[in-house]
């Protein structure tokens, strides 16, 4: 469990940042990120709610 949120921890620890979730009509979560040194961009998807409620108040503090 939270292994996404994990996975954007690191990304954060790398310099990438989230410049961008959006959620669809099935509750999938999808969230874009990008280094603005490398101009490298990863996209994670997520459909566990608790998880991406986790993912949510991170991208929002940080």
């Amino acid at each position: 469990m939270f292994d996404c949120l994990n996975q954007i921890k690191n990304y954060y620890d790398d310099g990438f940042k989230c410049i961008r979730y959006e959620q669809k009509q099935n509750g999938e979560l999808s969230i874009y990120l990008k280094n603005f040194e490398s101009e490298d961009i990863e996209v994670l998807h997520c459909a566990d709610k608790q998880e991406i409620n986790q993912i949510k108040k991170f991208i929002d503090i940080n």
